[in-house]
């Protein structure tokens, strides 16, 4: 997909997401040729779509719960990924 086509899916599903049923399935009919793609991207964008839309409510880490680091004290790991950790503190 090149960019031009990408922008206009994206830039319709955008106002799309903001409007009434109504209105969203105007916007769709006036543009059938992208209609497939960007209610495909407003299914994505409904959904959790990805690690940072779905919060974890961990535990204390055994690894790091009441550990000292410098002048704090960490309470709980809040999340992690690849190339880190983040704490409570």
């Amino acid at each position: 997909m090149d960019t031009n086509r990408w922008k206009e899916i994206s830039d319709l599903a955008s106002v799309a997401a903001e409007t009434s049923p109504e209105e969203r399935e105007a916007l769709l009919r006036a543009r059938p040729e992208l209609r497939a793609e960007v209610e495909s991207l407003l299914r994505y964008l409904e959904t959790d779509s990805g690690p940072l839309d779905r919060p974890k409510h961990l535990e204390p880490s055994g690894g790091y719960a009441g550990r000292r680091i410098g002048a704090y004290r960490t309470t709980r790991e809040l999340g992690q990924g690849g190339m880190g950790v983040v704490l409570l503190a």
